[in-house]
């Protein structure tokens, strides 16, 4: 069954997440979300079944018959017991999913969110965890198919949610009243941090899950792009105050410029969709400010420009030389390719929102770039990632001159790799990896002409981490890929920066 018929009632307000999570100091664990009542499985075509147990021995052998016959079976678990996990708070009751059973080793595959890939429990530990339970948690829990999703009778349910889904936003006022006050903020922001970063967690998944059942129950797709860029907001924002978490430093103006932002965007979004009715005409952008040269090397320029006055539901820029559109970016930079050094070129960006509309062009700049006889020949060019840990820890990172920006691959993958494309076959004789703490202990640099065929040019079997500079590689190619084989950590790698250099 598509899971998006799950989430038509998924979008929680702010006010229930703000009174759940930072009056009452609850975790995610512990929020009562809308979805997935047992009340609202029949019109879904499912049916919840639950099998009550003493001890795991007496329902050993009906686990493993569901799990013959790829059920899915829930388990309760308590929080204390669980081995995979140590940031549960300890006497709350956590949920697990047992997926697989290996004779051989007498393990049983576990699935967990946020999703643990290889996860495996001994039968000895299981049962453990299963016996420690009180009476009402030890039952076991799967669904069986009945039918089909009555979709008319859930829509008319989607409908009726809507009609009386209400909101006053005293979260986001919450926030605005703090950001702007004068006293000792941070350390106030520090102490609800990890209500804070559950708190938005679940305003970023609900609209994601919400703004999907939209498009799966046949509402305009433009209520699924309102709610999928307040659902992006709001991951930035939950971001921000990570970063802010670890550096202990506060962009005060930042957070509450995205803050008014995002509650803006809350209001207007459910008030169209109660409406019923978009009118894109009204919502055209206003113009981005002018661009300017933040960096450059023989082939690539960097520019930035500030965003527009009227940038609500702004969501990428298009980049414009000489008049040709050359690029896009979601970002208020962005990297031009193909530039020659001496040349005049005239820059200038425009602004595109979520209903498709265009601004007017940017202020012209006239930019040239002086030549670099010892350029980083990796700065700013294109780059191809197997996979990126969300829009923070992205693929350009590794090549956009920023010191504290860097590309982590998602933890699932055994085997990662990115490459660099240079724009033509280069020689180099040098690489420089700035590894995060998740290095690869086993890698290989490679070189290829088209990115399907590779010669390996370097490879390392016992990684260190830190900065590995590697001299004297007789390399040639237009892309320049590290494969990445061993992890020396659980997490994905990552790296902040790859250069090269002739």
């Amino acid at each position: 069954m598509p899971v998006d018929y799950y989430g038509y009632k998924a979008m929680e307000s702010s006010d229930k997440v703000f009174h759940e999570m930072i009056r009452l100091r609850k975790r995610k664990w512990r929020f009562p979300s809308n979805i997935l009542r047992e009340s609202d499985m029949q019109d879904l075509g499912l049916r919840p079944i639950r099998v009550l147990f003493q001890q795991f021995a007496d329902v050993k052998d009906k686990l493993l018959e569901l799990l013959n016959n790829n059920k899915g079976v829930f388990v309760w678990v308590n929080a204390e017991d669980v081995l995979h996990n140590l940031n549960l708070e300890a006497a709350s009751i956590h949920s697990i999913m047992i997926t697989d059973y290996y004779n051989e080793s007498h393990q049983y595959r576990i699935q967990d969110i946020p999703l643990y890939p290889e996860l495996f429990y001994d039968e000895a530990d299981l049962a453990t965890m299963c016996n420690n339970l009180l009476p009402i948690h030890k039952d076991f829990l799967f669904f069986e198919t009945v039918a089909g999703p009555d979709v008319d009778k859930l829509r008319s349910k989607l409908e009726a949610y809507i009609h009386n889904y209400t909101d006053g936003l005293i979260f986001f006022d919450y926030f605005i009243a703090l950001l702007q006050s004068d006293g000792q903020v941070g350390s106030e922001l520090h102490e609800l941090y990890p209500h804070l970063d559950d708190a938005l967690s679940i305003l970023a998944g609900s609209r994601f899950l919400f703004a999907k059942a939209l498009l799966k129950y046949g509402f305009h797709e433009r209520y699924h792009d309102l709610y999928m860029v307040i659902s992006r907001n709001v991951e930035i924002l939950k971001l921000t105050f990570m970063k802010a978490a670890v550096t202990r430093t506060y962009d005060y103006q930042k957070s509450l410029d995205l803050i008014l932002k995002i509650k803006r965007m809350e209001r207007e979004a459910l008030h169209l969709l109660k409406a019923g009715v978009i009118d894109t005409s009204r919502f055209r952008p206003g113009r981005p400010g002018k661009p300017v040269l933040l960096d450059s090397n023989n082939t690539n320029m960097k520019i930035a420009w500030d965003e527009p006055e009227d940038h609500l539901w702004v969501t990428s820029y298009e980049i414009f030389k000489d008049g040709e559109l050359v690029g896009d970016s979601k970002q208020l930079h962005g990297t031009i390719n193909q530039v020659t050094p001496e040349r005049t070129y005239a820059i200038a960006v425009r602004a595109r929102d979520v209903f498709g509309n265009v601004s007017e062009p940017s202020l012209v700049s006239l930019i040239t770039i002086n030549p670099n006889p010892t350029e980083n020949l990796a700065l700013y060019k294109p780059v191809v990632a197997s996979s990126e840990d969300g829009i923070t820890f992205c693929k350009d990172n590794i090549v956009d001159g920023v010191a504290e920006t860097r590309w982590s691959s998602v933890f699932e993958e055994e085997v990662s790799w990115i490459y660099v494309d240079l724009g033509q076959a280069t020689r180099f004789s040098t690489v420089v990896l700035n590894w995060e703490a998740a290095y690869a202990r086993k890698y290989t640099i490679q070189s290829s002409n088209d990115a399907k065929q590779w010669t390996d040019i370097y490879r390392r079997n016992n990684g260190q981490g830190g900065i590995e500079q590697i001299t004297d590689i007789q390399g040639y190619g237009r892309y320049i890929r590290i494969y990445c084989e061993e992890k020396a950590t659980r997490f994905g790698y990552s790296l902040w920066s790859v250069s090269i250099f002739k």
